[in-house]
């Protein structure tokens, strides 16, 4: 799959997550589209969005940060499944 078409994957999916307005819609399809996914969780603190996405990208981010983790820890498997 190409980066334009995982990117898009990407806005929908974290706008049916978000329960966002179309204005915060647009601003996160653009930032991604122009700066990359991990870009734009590095810097979603900057950006303009109602208080309620803040937090559920925060929520998101802690998910990402502990798959990232026990990925590394544990050679691609949950450690539940060793």
């Amino acid at each position: 799959m190409n980066k334009i078409k995982e990117y898009e994957a990407i806005c929908k999916s974290l706008i049916n997550l978000l329960d966002i307005d179309e204005k915060s819609n647009l601003k996160i399809t653009q930032y991604i589209n122009n700066y990359g996914v991990v870009n734009f969780f590095k810097n979603t603190e900057l950006m303009e969005l109602p208080e309620d996405a803040h937090k559920k990208l925060q929520a998101i981010q802690d998910v990402l940060f502990y798959i990232e983790n026990v990925d590394s820890r544990h050679g691609g498997e949950d450690f539940e499944n060793q």
